[in-house]
């Protein structure tokens, strides 16, 4: 009998799983080629039978886009054909004025939502220290003499917060560090 068995499916070291052996089969770059062949470069790059399937050999493949620094390098090493890497390299230049452009104006307008964040902080410490005083002398005494005054002081300060809120955000110039008593209705506030 003559050895015509012919291996057509390999077990793969990563996964474990059986495969076609076409699922091994796995093209290097040139210099990978040069490498295996132990020479100093080739003209044309190889195909060898990995030990590993190309499911488990896509995980490992680099995800991220590759940089500049890395396309000349593939373009000058032979790994990438020149036309390729050009066309890469004129899409991230173009790319780099949009990304530029697009951090500049979430840059400003963090720093536009700035003063407004901290107004909203401070607005809501205050509507707090009103809202604690009308609780706290609801729940030691309900029938407390100044509790209808603590309530309207509390709804007050809700009402001036809101305005002071919406004034700010249609881009009215207001202090963060505002005081809402300041502007409650007379009598209202203690």
């Amino acid at each position: 009998m003559s050895s015509k068995n012919k291996v057509v499916q390999n077990v793969c070291t990563m996964c474990g799983g059986t495969y076609p052996l076409k699922d091994f089969k796995r093209r290097l770059s040139k210099r990978q080629s040069a490498s295996l062949l132990r020479r100093e470069s080739v003209r044309i790059a190889i195909t060898v039978i990995s030990s590993r399937c190309r499911f488990c050999w896509q995980q490992t493949k680099r995800k991220a886009p590759l940089t500049t620094k890395q396309i000349k390098q593939k373009k000058a090493s032979g790994d990438m054909h020149a036309t390729v890497a050009d066309i890469l390299l004129t899409q991230r230049k173009q790319n780099a004025t949009a990304i530029k452009s697009r951090i500049m104006k979430e840059y400003w307008e963090k720093k536009r939502a700035e003063p407004i964040q901290q107004l909203t902080k401070n607005l809501r410490q205050q509507v707090a220290k009103y809202k604690n005083r009308y609780h706290a002398t609801k729940a030691q005494n309900p029938h407390h003499a100044l509790l209808r005054q603590h309530r309207e002081n509390y709804e007050q300060a809700k009402q001036v917060r809101n305005d002071l809120l919406s004034r700010a955000r249609s881009g009215e110039s207001i202090s963060p560090d505002v005081l809402i008593d300041v502007y409650f209705k007379k009598g209202g506030a203690v």
